[in-house]
């Protein structure tokens, strides 16, 4: 009776084992959403290469929004809006006293604000259609072989922007 226990235990998890890494095998092509076909059908998108406009990005001051901001309808007016923290970046039109307009109608106080140089990257324009859908990486991510699995050893990073 124990012989018979120990190669049925051993029997299931051989038999376990086979059926996991062949669910893992059959998600490697099936759970990646786009064949390999159509990857190397395609390997570079048809798009159209921008470039920075130094004539609109030096016209205007760009500032970075500290913190959470209160929007007023002028300096020491109405409250008529509000800014969530993040990384939220304005568009100035001029100041007046310590508040500095970044709308029509919209001001904030100065000190919340703080002067950036614009970023020189551009990007590229998409067509209307695609034939797959394309993501953009905002992280640098070491990308596994299958969906919710640990990446491979050794594996390189992709790098954000890429």
């Amino acid at each position: 009776m124990g012989r018979r226990l120990i190669r049925l235990v051993f029997f299931l998890g051989f038999l376990f084992t086979a059926l996991i890494v062949h669910a893992q095998d059959s998600c490697s092509t099936a759970c990646t959403g786009v064949p390999n076909q159509a990857i190397l059908a395609y390997p570079q998108p048809n798009v159209v290469q921008l470039y920075a406009s130094d004539q609109q990005l030096y016209d205007r001051v760009y500032q970075r929004v500290l913190d959470a901001v209160d929007i007023y309808d002028a300096p020491n007016g109405n409250i008529v809006d509000h800014l969530d923290a993040g990384f939220n970046f304005v568009t100035t039109q001029g100041t007046v006293d310590n508040w500095t307009q970044i709308n029509p109608d919209q001001w904030v106080l100065t000190e919340q604000l703080k002067q950036v140089l614009p970023s020189t990257y551009a990007g590229v324009e998409l067509p209307a259609e695609l034939p797959y859908p394309i993501a953009w990486i905002l992280v640098n991510v070491v990308p596994s072989t299958t969906p919710g699995a640990e990446p491979p050893e050794g594996a390189l990073p992709l790098l954000r922007y890429t």
